[in-house]
């Protein structure tokens, strides 16, 4: 069989996909929408709204997903967006720009490295975390 006859047998594809990732992406509209909505509803402080810039710190899933809001922001929002994969804050991070720390499991080590860094200032913060050192460390 080839891999573009599996596409069309349920039993190969699931063979082909054993850690589900097709049942995650279709899932990912309702996962989209239920973010959407609870963002909306998120109240934050007035500072979040005087700033420059967005530097969505993250690695592997947790940095697509930066990906995707730059995509979806970069022509809704004059604020640019920009996704750090690094263990340090670039230069332009400063107290005008929103850091996003996303790591889902809270234990990225960059991730921690660079949120670490945006302690250190008054930098307005958000983490988006189920757990580890980042919540620990949020909190």
């Amino acid at each position: 069989m080839s891999a573009s006859d599996a596409l069309d047998d349920a039993a190969a594809l699931a063979k082909l996909d054993p850690g589900g990732m097709l049942s995650c992406l279709r899932g990912l509209p309702d996962q989209c929408r239920d973010a959407w909505k609870t963002a909306r509803d998120l109240e934050l402080p007035r500072s979040f709204q005087e700033i420059d810039r967005i530097a969505v710190l993250g690695m592997g899933g947790s940095a697509i997903a930066g990906d995707i809001w730059r995509a979806l922001l970069e022509r809704e929002c004059a604020v640019p967006v920009f996704n750090v994969r690094a263990y340090d804050l670039p230069p332009y991070v400063d107290e005008r720009t929103l850091v996003i720390a996303s790591s889902f499991s809270g234990d990225t080590e960059e991730v921690l490295s660079a949120f670490g860094q945006a302690l250190a200032m008054p930098a307005p913060k958000i983490v988006i975390t189920t757990g580890g050192q980042l919540l620990a460390t949020a909190r």
